[in-house]
This record gives structure tokens, sequence and C-alpha cells, in this order.
């Protein structure tokens, strides 16, 4: 076999910038299709080709080693099966790896697929679906009686872009299904933009704190002659927003958006697919819910049978601090003086936004409904 019309197609096939050694006894090049997902191909002539198998090595900085296994294992069948006939290989080889780095959206996150893979297996659920070319993870988790399937969207530019998560299909309340998802999706997004993980669960909080809760600007005071006049007002003092202490207060408390952003590089990939499903989904969400009692009365949140029908009060509701309460209790906590209540757990100041955060409308509301009260026992009492 003429190894000269191998080397002619395999600088027909890459671009001159990119061939990195083109002699009659190996071939390299590099090969990029996206930022993350780029490698180098390596390809040598063995004494008896075209009857023997080129020797391949892929190699990348970027891609993960069980991307890279799975992508010379297929490009050593490949030849393996034209070495057999006498066929030249070089071609076939070369647009299988563009084919994969081109076409295959999971190629950078195929650890992250393995890994999910694994969550499942171990704790009764399913890796469901895998399409590589649509970049669309599924995978259904499962934790006693409950489950929650959730497929992951990706495109060709994750880790740089966002991840989109949906769930499928789950039995835990709706209402609970809308706001994980919600959370599990800001997750993803600030993880994007150069937030850590943890960084990013607790900034992804859905609930945000009213401003009529935060405590009110107070004005610094400087030392000094008292001035008048013009003078006085461009002497004013800038405005100091108060910290609240961190003792005793939940994590959630202090996500400000903005305010702890990752200072990694810019260029330092951050993987969220894991994150967001393995650790928020699972750990956070599913493996935890289902035990998790109200802390006003100490009852499991869910029922221990999922098709129980729900009495609305019964709903259970996650109050800003992160922790989740029933309906009824959270509300009564909520309407009763003096209104501004601390989390029995964390401390945190109670807040959903199914209530007024207004403390001086629900005081308000609370006295009219006193004396409403207090007007029908007196007219009981006449007759």
């Amino acid at each position: 076999m003429d190894r000269s019309a191998e080397v002619a197609a395999f600088q027909k096939l890459i671009p001159a910038a990119n061939i990195e050694t083109c002699t009659h006894e190996q071939l390299q090049a590099s090969l990029q299709d996206t930022r993350q997902r780029k490698l180098r191909l390596r390809l040598r002539f063995p004494d008896e080709y075209p009857r023997r198998e080129l020797l391949i090595e892929i190699l990348s900085t970027s891609l993960p080693d069980v991307a890279l296994r799975r992508l010379t294992k297929f490009a050593d069948a490949k030849a393996t099966e034209l070495s057999k006939e006498g066929l030249p290989q070089v071609q076939a080889i070369v647009e299988l790896v563009q084919t994969s780095l081109a076409e295959n959206k999971l190629l950078f996150a195929f650890d992250e697929v393995r890994q999910l893979r694994l969550l499942a297996d171990a704790n009764g659920g399913e890796m469901k679906l895998v399409n590589e070319r649509a970049g669309r993870i599924k995978v259904l988790l499962r934790q006693g009686p409950y489950f929650f399937q959730v497929n992951v969207k990706l495109d060709d530019h994750y880790p740089d872009s966002t991840i989109r998560v949906v769930c499928d299909e789950s039995n835990l309340p709706p209402n609970v299904v809308d706001a994980i998802v919600k959370q599990a999706n800001d997750m993803a997004r600030r993880i994007t933009l150069g937030y850590t993980a943890d960084q990013a669960l607790y900034a992804s909080n859905p609930l945000k704190k009213p401003l009529s809760l935060l405590a009110p600007p107070e004005p610094t005071k400087k030392a000094g002659a008292k001035k008048f006049g013009k003078a006085a007002k461009a002497a004013t003092s800038p405005i100091v927003i108060k910290e609240a202490p961190k003792e005793k207060i939940a994590p959630l408390y202090y996500a400000e958006d903005g305010g702890i952003l990752h200072r990694s590089p810019l260029d330092e990939a951050v993987k969220s697919i894991l994150p967001v499903v393995k650790t928020y989904l699972w750990e956070t969400v599913l493996k935890s819910l289902p035990s998790t009692a109200c802390p006003e009365c100490a009852q499991l949140v869910l029922p221990t049978n999922p098709a129980t029908a729900l009495d609305p009060n019964a709903v259970p509701l996650q109050a800003y601090c992160g922790h989740w309460f029933h309906t009824e209790c959270l509300g009564k906590k909520l309407q009763s003086p003096p209104f501004a209540h601390p989390c029995v757990a964390c401390h945190v100041i109670l807040h959903h936004p199914k209530w007024p955060s207004d403390l001086a409308e629900l005081s308000t509301r609370y006295e009219r409904e006193q004396r409403l009260e207090r007007e029908i026992a007196e007219i009981a009492d006449m007759f």
C-alpha cells in the first residue's frame, strides 16, 4: 500500500495549520470543534500496514479520560475492521474523530454522565436516555416511594453555556416540583457565571427577602465643627447599609446576588450537571425531603404514601430560610403577632410571598379581625 496516498488524504482532511507531524511513519494533528472539545490525534503506521491496524493515540487537556478511552476504542475497532480487508484506514479514522468532535454534545460531560449512571444504579433509579447528538440526558431518581425524572439538555458550548433542567415526571406535589426546577435552573446559570457549586446553591434561593423586612440604612456621623448652608449639604455623610450577624443564621440568608462570585480564572471550565443533579436534586431535595419534618408541628411535610390526596392546608411550602413547612403551619405563624417570627430551626426571619410582608399591614389586618370578633361576640351576648 502506498503510504503517500494516506499522507495526502490526511493533508486533505485537516487544515495545514493544525498538522504537527506528517511523515510516512507518523501522522499527528490538533483537532478542535469548540473551546472544550479539542484533542490531539496521533496515527503511527505498523510495518505490515494496511494488513495491521494503525496505532492510534488520542490525547486531550480538556476532555475527560472516559471520553478519550471511549473514542479510542471506537477508532481502534474501525481500524481493525478495515485491516482485515487490507483497506486504507487514515481517512476513515480521521473522519470518525472529526464527526465525534462535531456532533457529540456530551463528549465533555462523559465523566458526569458516568457518575449519574452510578448514582441512579446505586439508589434504585436508572439512566433513561443518553442522546449524544441531541445533548440530552434523562435520569430517574428514586427515594423510597418518591421519584423524580430529570431531563437535562446541553448545547455545543457546555460548560460555557447553561444547561436546561426539566422534570419529565414526578410524584412529588406540583408546587414542590416547580420550586425545585426553578432553583435547579438558576443554580446552573450561576455556576456558568462563575459561582462555586455551594455558592450557586445558596444564591439560587427563589425567595428573596422583601425590603420591608430589611433594616433601614443608617447614616454615619463624622466628628468636626458644625456646618451650615451649602457647606452642610456638601458634608452629608455617606449611607452605610447594616449587615446582619452571621451567627445562627442559615447560609441561604447571606446569598446576595453578585456578592459571592467565584474568583477562578475565566478560562477554567466549571461543570454544572453533577452539582445540579447530584448535589441539589438528589442530596438536597429527593434524598432528604421525604423524611423532613415541619419545624412547627414536627410532622412529616410529605405523606408517606405519594398517592394520598393532599389537603390544601398540608401542601408543603419552602420558606425564605430554606426550611419546608405545611401551608397551615406557616400561615398561622406569619399571621400572628408580632408577625416577624424567626424560624425555630435556624432563627432566620420567616417569609413567604403567599402572605404579606408589610408588618404594619399585617398588624392593621389583625386588629381589624380582632375588633370584628369582639363586635360579633357582643351582639351574640345581647340575645
